[in-house]
């Protein structure tokens, strides 16, 4: 079944709202606010895929809710269209420069709302699949390096601003070379992707698991209640990969070290971060493998 997308609709005029979600409606959820800071709020709350936004409005007006939506990295990427009665080059060129994709004139034409609303969506849409193709690892489907470090910049200066802790962990499969040779590359690939799971298994929905190349990975525990439960699920990764798994006929044993680093304890950067848990790392190797060490 077709995902369904979703229109926030911010006018101060019902009579507006009405007309659009009798549009719309049909093909799109509607969501509706008829003031600045309340459009702000359901913006950041539900992240429609489309707002559609009446350039005068009490609280805000349209033009500063975009601005404030276009200056966090959260929304910015949400697509704004103008609605406006105003027929002035320069005020609709300001709307652009903030950020809005269109405008839309009143008096409200169904069919041309129709049509640009549709084809916006469907810009959304294929930007959408091209940023996540671009950030997904092909193999296993967990982030790849790139949207790695983009989530831990972001959520290192979120811990930052809001004194709150991190904990990184960097792991690496012993022996894997081993499989590939014995197995084939094949079965090798089939191992990644079921580390992959063992660690997304292992974590919340809010933390960050990666594959960095290869056979390393990284896991961001956003916000630990405690050092304990980092090692937990550390543990809890370790013992998953223990257990024999079948592969191609194949019963295949998987070992790995994993090094572990915290914010803001072991530093306050995302190089000093790394660096720790990369040393970490080196001992949990050194000291047998198949652990972790921090």
């Amino acid at each position: 079944m077709p995902e369904t997308r979703t229109i926030l609709i911010a006018d101060d005029d019902p009579g507006n709202i009405e007309i659009l979600s009798d549009i719309l409606d049909e093909d799109y959820e509607i969501l509706f606010a008829m003031e600045g800071p309340r459009t702000l709020e359901l913006v950041r709350e539900q992240m429609p895929d489309l707002v559609i936004l009446d350039v005068m409005m009490p609280g805000l007006s349209g033009y500063e809710v975009c601005r404030e939506l276009k200056k966090d990295p959260v929304t910015e990427k949400i697509p704004v269209i103008f609605l406006t009665s105003l027929d002035n080059d320069q005020g609709e060129t300001y709307g652009l420069e903030l950020g809005a994709i269109d405008y839309i004139s009143k008096p409200i034409r169904p069919g041309i709302v129709k049509v640009r609303v549709r084809n916006h969506m469907e810009l959304k849409k294929t930007r959408d699949l091209l940023e996540v193709l671009s950030s997904v690892d092909g193999l296993t489907g967990v982030a790849n390096r790139g949207k790695f470090h983009q989530k831990f910049s972001e959520n290192l200066k979120l811990a930052k601003r809001e004194a709150r802790t991190l904990a990184l962990m960097l792991l690496d499969l012993d022996h894997f070379k081993t499989i590939n040779d014995t197995y084939g590359h094949v079965v090798g690939d089939e191992v990644l992707q079921k580390v992959a799971a063992c660690c997304v298994d292992a974590c919340r929905d809010t933390d960050v698991v990666a594959r960095l190349g290869g056979d390393e990975f990284a896991v961001l525990l956003v916000h630990p209640n405690e050092r304990e439960s980092v090692e937990k699920v550390a543990q809890k990764i370790l013992e998953a990969l223990q257990k024999p798994m079948a592969f191609q006929g194949h019963s295949v044993q998987v070992g790995a070290s994993i090094g572990i680093a915290f914010y803001p304890d072991d530093g306050l950067s995302d190089d000093d971060l790394i660096k720790k848990a990369d040393s970490a790392l080196y001992g949990a190797k050194g000291s047998g493998r198949n652990r972790y060490c921090s």
